[in-house]
């Protein structure tokens, strides 16, 4: 018998807006600037519920559970920052999904003889089939558009990061 358990906490993200709402005229991979966090909001917004916000045309509603792949993080505990300002907003401060996996093998040895042997091996990966979030993608993170409005799905995970359990069996003959 043997194993490998791996536990690990999220990773830290940062929320951004889809737009450079600064007008720094920054371009590329880092153009986006951090929303203004909610006074009395927590940075952090991935447990409890949602109050509920509206952004334009999109509403998030009341009551909904954060943590979850639809609705990770919070997106009502940010508000875009006025054009041509950065917004107070930390780097990093939302930790994505944790990871738990349990990998075990049972391996058996049958002597056949002096000098022969069957080995049986069963491997199990992800054994109890946890599903693992991935952290939510740069799209589901980037809330705000240049008009103050909500883009896309904000908060949402829609991938794992391990897959499924997996199982494997073996069987060997020595001579």
């Amino acid at each position: 018998l043997g194993g490998i358990a791996t536990l690990a906490t999220g990773v830290p993200l940062t929320v951004e807006n889809s737009s450079n709402r600064s007008r720094n005229q920054t371009s590329g991979a880092d153009f986006a600037d951090r929303p203004n966090l909610v006074p009395g909001a927590s940075n952090n917004p991935t447990t409890g519920v949602t109050k509920g916000c509206t952004f334009g045309t999109t509403s998030i509603p009341a009551g909904g559970k954060l943590g979850t792949p639809e609705l990770w993080f919070d997106p009502c505990a940010f508000v875009p920052q006025e054009l041509g300002t950065f917004g107070n907003l930390g780097r990093n401060t939302v930790i994505g999904p944790g990871l738990f996996t349990l990998d075990f093998v049972v391996n058996k040895h049958f002597k056949i003889g002096e000098n022969n042997e069957l080995q049986f091996r069963s491997e199990f990966f992800n054994g109890l089939n946890h599903v693992n979030l991935a952290p939510p993608l740069v799209t589901t993170r980037r809330i705000f558009d240049n008009n103050g409005r909500l883009v896309g799905s904000p908060g949402a995970i829609t991938q794992t990061s391990t897959p499924s359990r997996q199982i494997q069996f073996g069987l060997k003959y020595v001579f």
